[in-house]
């Protein structure tokens, strides 16, 4: 074949095939056409003549014309984009954060999926979105802002768009207006864009430089109309990273990440003849995700694969080796003082590269990854963007205040010489090394501990002065020591059963008395509603706890009085606290039980003994706290949290009898339900303190003592002081820690830290973004208006719930009625050990939702939505779901079954039994990954999971099942269930029979769930079902389902019962539309009775109008591309008569509105 060399103006060669163009031929003959073979005008022709079958080869006939007929006019095709049929209409979005970039210290941008989102960091609100591209996710941006030129430049992929923009204030809000300057498509992928000037002096910029994946740099001018260079590195290779340094063309470096562990240096505009390379830095051991330079060009840093961060100088061949990241890192910010970087592990860190030291470890995102860092203009504000959708603040200052490593920080209380107040009389009497024994941090100023030879001594921190309290001989050995909070009493107990009262101010004379037989084990204080009355406990070795009462209405003369005997169930008592309001004594023990006291009368003589006993609250660990919540406490509920030493904040709900004024028999039960559950740390959790309506965490892992604020989720403060302590203090005056003290005891030795700071903020929140899911998130949900209790019912209520690959299940809200496209987390709770795949909704005695998944877990829980306009909710909506009943497990225990999905019905609701009333019934059919189904009920008033059928349909892994009424012509109500396969078949099963036999206690044993027909919609496996009733036949159910095979198949079968009441189907048609998608779908929903919607792994959202006659046909009316990657599951709801909302789900969250033409 002839070929033609063009040889163009850029000295690139390219060939062009010469090709003779393709005869067309009139009329094939029988045989071509039959074979679809290419054929000629002569005959025989020649592919006959070839094959010897000549005689055979004549033309094809045609239809003959039909005479009188007139042909014409024709039709013009008709351009089906210009007929709009459906609006789809982008409402609100949550996905990976990939960029984030300062335009100065109070306004950030981000950076997520299509779009650009403007965040005024003072007030924590973001004021401006902007959707920038079509198809790809920003992945970088860069920024110039001064006087003369305010521009911004955003790439992702292959994509790169400059913008005009401008601040403005208007009543002390920001707004923004961004103009697009320029777009260009570029050839490969872009990984990093500089803004060139001129010369120095210029602030104005003329170019921009663009790092592309195949090591070669594109410099256009500012307008994007011109290529002005290009070149190549010399070494040509795939990169993964790249980072320019320079201002102008002729001092541009760049420094490229390989594929090959090696960061090369290399000047993008070389004059010389000398090779452009400057250095290699080789010692990585995998491949390069990120590199920094500092400002001044001279260091530069890289991070890896090999979770190392290492800093180079330029010119040197020594590097700075950082291991401290526990997986992959994937960004980093270098500047003179501090590296910091970002991983895969969730965590930001600070190193300090001169000192070789991790100066922080910053954990507030979750799942995995942390995708980018960025850094604000004066080098004080640190922002991270993770997996989860998160946006988060950190202030390097704090490192200064709130990390705490130097013990030149640290008081220590040192006895004074014991000439100074030891009676001269006893002193032979007493030992010779004296030491602290125990004390007790009354403020910030003064301490009081008591030492071996039984002497109180009372210490002023600020003076280093100490005098005498009081001295007794039989605290010498032993001495356990309290204060009350509001520290008018110190109480202490000793070897003998001895209780000691005293002031730590000397206001009254100390009180003694004979409390116990034996050793006294601890003393706690519990404060009362009355100010003047403080509750004091004490129990001994006999398993004995005795509660007075101090009134210290008079402060110079406390009366004591005996309130209670308590008796112990447990060895060691860990925490108590006390509800005057329900009468309920709470005590955490070591094994990790909660016990519950009631106290009923006044009688001091009586013992009372536990009531219930809620087991495994902290595991097998200790129960370190128990402290009560006023706030979310209600009339009948008391709610409380508790920590322990499984590193866990649990939170819990008691309801029940117990909280009653009427007298509580030992047999009537009361029920605590866990509402709450963090693990937020390796270590101990020691306690849980509420600020100003602010939950500090109190803890110690390794060797350092921290303060975590659980409402900002991040640690405000850490200590170093040598690991946990049997005894310790901390105390503050706000959530803040401005002014704080933490004092321990350690090695016969007593420090106290105190903190008097004033740091102002350099902005509002921690949090600026809420964290969702930090993982593919598995099922959504809208919340339907039914369930919320408010006076203030819109048509997009904009709740939803979620269930994801983290086990979090997850309530969000968006604002429908603003312009911004935030998702917000109201309520996070963790009960699930694994993936969460499925969730659906039920109305009975309670708003029940259902949750199951992975480890083969089913469970139920009370929904409660109602409308809160306390100040202390930051919501006009308070979400409150307790975790009800778990269904028991029915496989073997080494099985790895999962529930793939369930569908519940509320057969109250369905009325199979006109004679009966089926309130708080619920039918729940769920399919298994190891082929079987299960129909399950739950029944609301015997609290019980019930399992009263089961299947194997296929020898298939069951994907998708779904519930559907049907109402036949003589008025006879069904329940038939479907259920379908990796074989793409759909098994129809009629459910009715066996429910109602279950119903009217005619079911003694489950029955075997059997189909009455199956249909074969797809080749693989049925990823989406649903199911219809068409609206112009009660008996035709249209089935629509999409699949492995990139198909949407859609059929309906008419549904009829013979003389024995069986179920069969009597007429079935189906249509499938390949290649629907150009990859798997996920989901399949019909809605408005004649339109479908699929989704798909190509993130692609597709509505189809389907019309059924006689015969299907499927339409496609409208695509529409998806923001969020790996979309796995929808739901949609009607809002209005031409209007729905969907929300889709996968690595993100997008809500839809579509709206019918």
């Amino acid at each position: 074949m002839e070929k033609q060399i063009i040889i163009t103006d850029k000295s690139k060669v390219s060939v062009v095939n010469n090709k003779k163009k393709r005869c067309q031929v009139k009329m094939a003959c029988v045989n071509c056409q039959k074979a679809c073979k290419k054929c000629a005008n002569v005959r025989p022709c020649s592919r006959c003549i070839q094959r010897g079958i000549a005689d055979t080869c004549f033309d094809i006939e045609r239809k003959p014309r039909r005479v009188g007929v007139k042909r014409g006019p024709y039709k013009k095709r008709r351009n089906w984009k210009l007929e709009i049929l459906a609006i789809i209409e982008k409402k609100a979005f949550a996905s990976q954060v990939t960029s984030l970039q300062f335009i100065n210290e109070k306004i950030l941008i981000e950076g997520t999926g299509p779009y650009l989102m403007f965040f005024d960091i003072e007030n924590n609100i973001n004021f401006k979105s902007f959707n920038i591209f079509q198809h790809s996710r920003v992945h970088g941006i860069r920024i110039v802002n001064n006087e003369n030129c305010k521009l911004i430049a955003a790439y992702g992929s292959k994509s790169l768009k400059i913008f005009e923009f401008d601040i403005l204030t208007i009543e002390d809000q920001y707004d923004v207006v961004l103009t697009e300057k320029a777009s260009i498509e570029v050839k490969d992928w872009i990984l990093d864009a500089k803004f060139l000037y001129e010369n120095k002096q210029s602030n104005v910029p003329t170019d921009i430089a663009l790092a592309l994946a195949h090591n070669f740099v594109i410099v256009y001018n500012i307008d994007l109309t011109e290529k002005k260079y290009e070149v190549h590195s010399e070494i040509n290779c795939i990169i993964y990273s790249a980072k320019f340094y320079g201002n102008t063309l002729d001092t541009l470096k760049m420094a490229s990440g390989t594929v090959f562990n090696v960061v090369i240096l290399w000047n993008v505009l070389n004059k010389s003849n000398k090779s452009a390379i400057i250095q290699e830095f080789k010692g990585h051991e995998g491949v390069i995700f990120a590199i920094d330079f500092t400002d001044d060009g001279k260091k530069l840093c890289s991070v890896s694969d090999d979770r190392t961060l290492r800093v180079w100088t330029v010119n040197d061949r020594k590097s700075v080796v950082l291991y401290g990241h526990t997986s992959r890192i994937w960004d980093c910010i270098l500047t003179d003082r501090y590296a910091i970087t970002v991983s895969e592990d969730t965590t930001c860190r600070v190193w300090d590269y001169h000192n070789e030291t991790c100066s922080a470890c910053w954990e507030g995102h979750y799942g995995k990854d942390i995708w980018c860092v960025a850094i604000s203009p004066n080098k004080d504000i640190v922002a991270t963007g993770g997996g989860d959708s998160g946006v988060r603040l950190w202030d390097l200052k704090d490192l200064e205040y709130n990390r705490i490593e130097s013990s030149n920080a640290l008081k220590e209380v040192s006895l004074p010489e014991q000439e100074m107040y030891i009676d001269p009389s006893i002193k032979d009497t007493l030992p010779k090394k004296e030491f602290i024994r125990n004390f007790a941090q009354v403020d910030d100023r003064k301490t009081v501990f008591i030492t071996n030879t039984g002497y109180f001594l009372v210490h002023d921190l600020n003076k280093n002065e100490t005098s005498v309290l009081y001295q007794d001989m039989s605290f010498c050995n032993y001495s356990m020591m309290n204060i009350s909070d509001c520290k008018r009493i110190i109480g202490s107990g000793d070897l003998s059963g001895n209780v000691l009262l005293l002031s730590p101010d000397n206001l009254f004379k100390p009180i003694k008395w004979k409390a116990h037989e034996g050793k006294v084990f601890d003393v706690y204080f519990e404060k009362s509603d009355d100010p003047n009355i403080i509750y004091f406990f004490s129990y001994n070795v006999n398993n004995e706890m005795l509660w007075s009462e101090i009134n210290i209405t008079d402060g110079s003369n406390p009366i004591v009085n005996q309130k209670k005997k308590i008796k112990l169930s447990v060895n060691t008592v860990m925490c108590l606290t006390y509800s005057e309001k329900f009468n309920v004594l709470l005590m955490g023990c070591r094994h990790g039980s909660v016990i519950v006291y009631k106290i009923n009368n006044d009688d001091p003589n009586e013992t009372i003994e536990p009531i219930y006993r809620y087991t495994h609250a902290h595991g097998k660990d200790a129960i370190t706290c128990i402290t009560i919540d006023r706030n979310l406490s209600t009339d009948d509920s008391l709610v409380f949290h508790s920590t322990g030493r499984d590193g866990n904040y649990n939170q819990f709900r008691l309801t029940g009898n117990a909280l009653s004024n009427n007298e509580i028999k030992e047999q009537e039960l009361i029920k605590i339900e866990e509402i709450g559950k963090s693990k937020i740390t390796k270590g101990w959790l020691e306690k849980v303190i509420i600020v100003n309506n602010t939950k500090l965490l109190l803890g110690f892992f390794q060797k350092r003592f921290f303060v975590y604020n659980d409402d900002k989720k991040y640690e405000v403060m850490s200590i170093s002081c040598g690991g946990a302590h049997r005894k310790w203090y901390f105390s503050t005056e706000s959530e803040n820690i401005n002014k704080a003290v933490f004092s321990f005891y350690r090695k016969e030795k007593l420090y106290a830290y105190l903190r008097n700071i004033q740091v102002q903020k350099l902005f509002k929140e921690e949090k600026l973004q809420d964290n969702l899911h930090g993982k593919e998130i598995r099922t959504i949900k809208f919340i339907d208006n039914s369930i919320i209790e408010s006076d203030h019912i819109k048509e997009d209520m904009g709740l939803l719930v979620t269930g994801a690959e983290d086990s979090l299940l997850k309530f969000l809200k968006y604002d429908p009625d603003k312009s911004s496209i935030q998702i917000h987390s109201k309520s996070s709770i963790r009960k699930h050990t694994s993936v969460i795949k499925n969730l659906g909704f039920s109305s009975g005695i309670n708003n029940l939702l259902f949750t199951s998944g992975a480890c083969e877990e089913l469970n139920v829980w009370k929904l409660e939505i109602k409308e809160d306009t306390s100040e202390m909710c930051d919501s006009n909506l308070y979400i409150n779901c307790v975790n009800y009943v778990s269904a028991p497990h029915v496989s073997p225990v080494t099985s790895e079954t999962r529930i793939m999905d369930m569908d519940i019905a509320n057969l109250s609701i369905l009325k199979l039994r006109e004679y009966a009333n089926d309130i708080g019934i619920h039918l729940i059919i769920t399919g298994y990954s190891d082929s079987l189904t299960r129909l399950w009920v739950f029944d609301e008033k015997s609290n019980k999971f019930e399992i009263i059928a089961c299947g194997k349909l296929s020898n298939r892994c069951i994907l998708r099942t779904k519930f559907h009424f049907i109402t036949l012509n003589d008025n006879t109500k069904k329940l038939i269930a479907f259920v379908a396969a990796t074989d793409g078949q759909v098994y129809l099963c009629d459910c009715t029979n066996i429910v109602k036999k279950y119903l009217d206690g005619e079911l003694s044993k489950s029955k075997e769930l059997v189909s009455f027909s199956k249909i074969t919609l797809h080749q693989s496996g049925i990823n989406g079902l649903d199911v219809h009733t068409d609206i112009n036949n009660k008996q035709r159910l249209i089935i629509a389902t999409g699949g492995d095979d990139n198909a949407c198949s859609v059929a309906f079968v008419d549904i009829s019962k013979d003389n024995q009441n069986k179920l069969s189907v009597i007429n079935y048609k189906k249509f499938t539309q390949e290649f629907a998608h150009s990859s798997a779908l996920t989901d399949v929903k019909i809605f408005n009775d004649n339109y479908i919607l699929t989704i798909s792994e190509d993130q692609r959202l597709n509505i189809w109008s389907i019309t059924i006659n006689e015969k299907i046909e499927i339409k496609l009316i409208e695509s529409k591309y998806i923001d969020i990657p790996d979309v796995s599951c929808m739901d949609i709801v009607q809002i209005s008569n031409t209007k729905w909302k969907v929300a889709l789900s996968g690595i993100g969250i997008q809500i839809l509105y579509i709206t019918l033409n």
